[in-house]
């Protein structure tokens, strides 16, 4: 087995063209762009 560590990083963006905000509450983004990134760090031992 192969020791070591991972990082694995995911950039995403959403455009939408038929709206200038999106979602409710505290969810909710002005302008039609959303952007994301989730990141995963793993030790392998």
């Amino acid at each position: 087995m192969k020791r070591g560590i991972d990082l694995w990083v995911r950039f995403a963006q959403t455009y939408y063209t038929d709206r200038t905000t999106k979602g409710k509450g505290r969810e909710e983004i002005d302008g039609n762009t959303r952007s994301k990134i989730k990141a995963q760090l793993r030790f392998k031992f």
